[in-house]
């Protein structure tokens, strides 16, 4: 691939204070290498050769759950907890001696998700079940909703602690937070209901509990 055809893919590109050395981005996809919700070798070997392929920027592992309600899924890893901070660290060093900036993506799967052989049920803004994975969540109450924005700053806490560039927020593909804005799923009559403006009210406290904590 030609540098000159495509001189702007491979320039600079400063974002907030992080200069990626070009505008390639690796983006967040289920590798399916953590194990029990914790960093693996294997996964950082992995997160290393792409970023040592020349990207950019190296996005993922998808799907960190952001709270004890949130199952991982896909060998996803567990940002709930300060268990998880010393692979967390060296996935980013290794990163990093590539070269290359690092964003995990969090989230929280709602509904989404998979209970495996938990006995709680899974959690979303309404106790409609889940056509795919034919899940029966329960709907949480507004204490829960709290505690889980909570967990989105604490999860952007720790990847900020282990030397992440940022983290990604997943509000797609049917998680926690676009299940709020969905009046199919979303059937609450509190302040989270309703309106548009009240069924974006989850999103916007977490964006802002997070800008909050890692500034």
């Amino acid at each position: 691939m030609s540098g000159v055809a495509f001189a702007r893919l491979f320039a600079p590109l400063a974002l907030k204070g992080v200069t990626l050395r070009n505008r390639i981005v690796s983006t967040p996809h289920s590798d399916g290498m953590g194990v029990d919700g914790h960093v693996t070798d294997r996964l950082i070997a992995y997160f290393q050769a792409k970023a040592r392929g020349g990207a950019g920027m190296i996005m993922g592992p998808a799907g960190c759950s952001v709270h004890p309600t949130s199952p991982t899924r896909a060998g996803g890893l567990e940002l709930h907890s300060d268990a998880v901070l010393d692979g967390l660290t060296r996935l980013a060093r290794a990163v990093h001696d590539e070269g290359a900036a690092w964003i995990p993506q969090i989230t929280h799967w709602g509904r989404r998700g998979t209970s495996g052989d938990r006995p709680e049920p899974l959690v979303a803004p309404s106790a409609i079940p889940e056509p795919v994975s034919a899940e029966n969540p329960r709907a949480l109450t507004e204490d829960e909703i709290a505690d889980i924005v909570a967990g989105y700053a604490s999860a952007a806490r720790r990847a900020q602690q282990a030397g992440a560039d940022g983290v990604d927020v997943c509000a797609w593909a049917n998680h926690l937070l676009d299940q709020f804005w969905s009046p199919l799923i979303n059937h609450r009559t509190d302040r989270y209901g309703g309106s548009l403006d009240n069924r974006l009210r989850l999103a916007r406290e977490v964006l802002a509990a997070i800008r909050a904590t890692v500034g």
